[in-house]
């Protein structure tokens, strides 16, 4: 997926998400940008990524030594990001940084046709379930539906008094 698509997943993920694990709604507010920001994170190991650009001095390195889609977007890596954040990030910061790095960009590259290897360093086997092949109109009608789909939920967590 692209960066705008993977920003944007990573926002709505923490959105549904971060009042579900018990943050404070002010407290998601707050690092919604967080989540969106997080959900480039793994993209650092390619060349043209927004990440990369945004980081170029922590991305060269990386990408001299990563593969695209394999090591930063295994959830050994996310592991890492999350487990040393976790000591200092607090519930709020850390779960923005992880549904971002994971669902938002791991999870939703894991929906196109070239996948993910989930399970690096243990293999570098991709898996993908195909529904999409990024920049094409699949993701496209992918980003387009998923914030109705945000709101329908809103609607009927407040209904039947989920976010009280």
């Amino acid at each position: 997926m692209m960066g705008p698509t993977h920003a944007a997943t990573g926002a709505a993920a923490w959105i549904v998400l971060g009042p579900a694990a018990g943050v404070h709604p002010a407290a998601v507010a707050a690092t919604i940008p967080l989540a969106a920001l997080a959900a480039l994170g793994p993209d650092i190991d390619h060349p043209k990524a927004t990440i990369s650009r945004i980081l170029p001095f922590i991305a060269w390195p990386l990408q001299k030594v990563t593969t695209h889609r394999v090591e930063m977007h295994s959830l050994a890596v996310a592991l890492l990001v999350v487990g040393a954040l976790f000591p200092v990030g607090g519930l709020a910061v850390t779960g923005a940084v992880a549904v971002g790095w994971v669902l938002g960009h791991i999870g939703a590259d894991c929906l196109t046709d070239r996948g993910c290897a989930l399970l690096w360093p243990l293999t570098r086997e991709r898996f993908g379930l195909g529904l999409m092949t990024t920049g094409e109109f699949g993701e496209r009608v992918f980003a387009l539906l998923m914030w109705p789909a945000v709101l329908l939920y809103y609607v009927f967590a407040i209904k039947n008094g989920w976010l009280a």
